[in-house]
């Protein structure tokens, strides 16, 4: 499995992070820093992504609402507020405990199919023919991956059952497991992500 970071659609907005770069910080001054992150973003994708940000998973009859110009500009908005929290991100230097958690959610997997998308939907007013695109499915596929990494990683959490690369590639200090179940927020993500803006 390739690392993912539960992304900014709802699951962008699960981990979106606050601020201040920092180095030899300890767990808990990590924790707190991922605390602070995440409520900064999720207030920045509150203000920032307009009434037009329902269209990010409609599917069916709810499309009509909007149009896939609505999607494009979503998209973008949703991008400007990835990019300040990788941003923040790339300013601190985790505790040794953290590092391959903190590199696993700062990934930047899902970047390349929102942008794809983004641009497509720019391109062309109709719903079936942008739902049939390549980059459609890209994206489909990146959200689908995430919502996976999502639930594996909460399973971590829980001591159920998890991939083995996962398991190889995270490992959740005691400090940081109830923020990070706080920030995942799977329940968010579309239970089929293959069904996402179809018309």
């Amino acid at each position: 499995m390739s690392k993912r970071r539960p992304t900014l659609v709802p699951l962008i907005l699960s981990l979106l992070l606050s601020a201040c770069g920092s180095s030899g910080m300890s767990l808990d001054e990590y924790a707190q820093w991922f605390t602070d992150l995440t409520d900064e973003a999720n207030e920045r994708a509150t203000t920032g992504i307009g009434p037009q940000g329902g269209v990010l998973f409609a599917t069916g009859e709810q499309l009509a609402a909007f149009t896939p110009g609505d999607l494009h500009t979503s998209l973008k908005q949703v991008g400007e507020i990835e990019a300040w929290v990788l941003g923040e991100a790339a300013k601190v230097d985790p505790p040794d405990g953290a590092a391959g958690l903190h590199d696993y959610f700062f990934s930047d997997t899902y970047t390349a199919a929102r942008e794809g998308l983004a641009a497509r939907a720019a391109t062309t007013d109709d719903w079936q023919e942008l739902s049939d695109s390549a980059e459609m499915a890209a994206y489909r596929d990146a959200v689908a991956g995430d919502r996976q990494t999502c639930l594996d990683m909460q399973a971590m959490i829980d001591g159920t059952a998890v991939a083995e690369s996962l398991s190889e590639t995270v490992f959740i200090p005691r400090q940081m497991q109830e923020v990070v179940e706080a920030a995942l927020g799977c329940e968010r993500f579309p239970a089929d992500p293959q069904a996402m803006l179809r018309p």
